[in-house]
């Protein structure tokens, strides 16, 4: 039983499947947190993964429903490369993630191919990704898919959503029931062969950084293995693979293993909004001790929420992670809430968390249940949040105004 285990979780242990261990850290978070699950072509989307600078995407006219209006294509378009750049963003230069937003993934795969070849770890794991991990038939839509294009714009509409809202929806339903072209669902298979002929090598470079035979390690304590290998695996200044080490120190939960932790987490917190909120979420638990510090939590998932990571957002506005009207004012949550709706809006998440806001917005501090004066601090607090901050957040997911 223990052997059929760690053959499943073998693939994260590889040295060169770091940023994979990293993904399923983000799959328990997304559980934990009721973040939605990716959709389609968007195979990851990854928390650490936050822009460091203003991206501006190219618009694209390629493989488009001709009944899509220009503004809705232009939209699924700063959807599709937003997703593409949270999941590949860190593993792939510019021109090539251009590439994959332009459609044009085989061109893509070339460059993946060869830098693979070469050694290139992050290129490894860029073709798995592309690969979908082998799955390349979950890339099409769902049969149901287009009962749920209807229920969704009807929701749309009973939520209240604007006339561009609703045009903006119909054109990424559009492109998601037209499911990926014939060149994605090429790029993908051929991703998934190119990676499967490099299995042996990763295989092999996996037990030699670890000095011990594959059959040893199948019958060692899985977390202390992981935690080995992440050791082995870390690169000094790397905000990933310090977050990716911190995380799983904290699932061992020693004092030891949490004060080395909260190290790392700070080393990586000045680079990584994400490590921002895991340091903060530790913080607010009281990790190494029992007492929480909520000032400096709050410090940082204020930082982390401006650079756009989602769970610090939603951390702020109540939608998940703690009892933040324990801690944060009605106005603050109010302020919070309207900043990660505008963000919504306009798309800087992604394909997958659009389409979940759109079915399920994220619930608001009522203004009605606050008493006239904290109201208006609210939407005062709200107003300046978003003329302040919200351009240079935008900016930083790469969802500028089109």
């Amino acid at each position: 039983m223990r052997r059929r285990r760690y053959s499943r979780v073998l693939p994260v242990l590889l040295g060169v499947l770091t940023l994979v261990g990293v993904f399923l850290y983000v799959e328990s978070q997304r559980r934990a947190h009721h973040i939605p699950a990716v959709t389609n072509r968007e195979h990851i989307v990854a928390r650490p993964i936050v822009a460091a600078a203003a991206v501006s995407w190219p618009e694209s006219t390629s493989d488009v429903d001709p009944r899509i209006d220009k503004p809705s294509q232009s939209f699924s378009h700063r959807l599709r490369c937003i997703s593409y750049h949270r999941g590949f963003g860190h593993l792939l230069a510019p021109e090539t993630l251009l590439l994959l937003c332009d459609r044009k993934p085989l061109e893509a795969l070339k460059i993946m191919s060869s830098m693979a070849e070469a050694g290139d770890e992050h290129a490894r794991i860029a073709l798995a990704l592309l690969g979908n991990f082998g799955s390349c038939d979950a890339l099409q839509p769902s049969p149901t898919f287009p009962r749920f294009s209807v229920v969704t714009m009807e929701r749309a509409r009973q939520n209240g959503a604007t006339s561009d809202t609703l045009q903006r929806l119909s054109g990424v339903l559009s492109e998601e029931q037209a499911g990926p072209t014939v060149d994605e669902l090429e790029a993908c298979r051929q991703g998934a062969s190119e990676y499967k002929k490099l299995w042996p090598a990763m295989v092999e470079q996996f037990v030699s950084n670890l000095g011990r035979s594959l059959k040893t390690l199948l019958g060692e304590n899985e977390a202390d293995v992981q935690i080995e290998h992440d050791r082995k695996s870390l690169v000094s200044g790397d905000a990933d693979s310090q977050l990716q080490l911190a995380h799983d120190l904290l699932k061992k939960g020693t004092p030891n293993s949490q004060g080395e932790a909260l190290t790392l987490l700070r080393e990586a917190a000045s680079a990584s909004p994400a490590a921002e909120t895991e340091l903060a979420e530790c913080l607010l638990k009281g990790c190494p001790t029992p007492a929480p510090d909520t000032r400096e939590a709050i410090q940082l998932l204020t930082e982390a929420a401006l650079s756009g990571d989602p769970l610090a957002l939603r951390m702020m506005s109540s939608a998940a992670g703690f009892d933040a009207e324990l801690i944060l004012p009605a106005s603050e949550r109010y302020a919070w809430s309207k900043f990660l709706q505008r963000l919504n809006e306009e798309g800087c998440f992604g394909t997958s968390e659009y389409l979940t806001w759109v079915n399920f917005p994220n619930p608001q501090p009522g203004l009605l249940e606050m008493s006239p004066y904290e109201s208006t601090a609210a939407e005062a607090r709200a107003a300046g949040l978003l003329a302040t901050q919200l351009d240079r957040t935008r900016a930083l997911l790469g969802c500028n105004s089109t």
